[in-house]
């Protein structure tokens, strides 16, 4: 009978203190199996907002700057992770969490 292996592991963040925790042992878990790491953000696109000037900020107006913030507090989070067996991947997607 062939041995199951682990060979791919998703972790989702929302760059909280919990989601470093669980992005460690992620960490941990995949160096262990020598298993891809697939690091997951979602930017959950916002309803449209009244700005100060009385104009309204649109959600396809502001969704790539929220997406440009993503990559970099996404590269941030993962800046010191090292895994000698495995392989990195960084993921963000836009819609919501519960979709992806």
């Amino acid at each position: 009978m062939a041995r199951n292996s682990i060979r791919r592991i998703v972790v989702a963040t929302d760059f909280s203190r919990p989601a470093n925790q669980a992005l460690k042992y992620a960490c941990a878990f995949a160096e262990s199996f020598g298993a891809e790491l697939h690091v997951l953000h979602v930017v959950v696109e916002p309803l449209p907002l009244p700005a100060p000037d009385g104009a309204w900020i649109r959600p396809e107006d502001a969704v790539p700057g929220m997406v440009e913030k993503a990559h970099r507090d996404l590269a941030a989070a993962t800046d010191g992770v090292k895994l000698k067996a495995g392989r990195l991947i960084r993921s963000i997607e836009v819609g919501l969490p519960i979709e992806q």
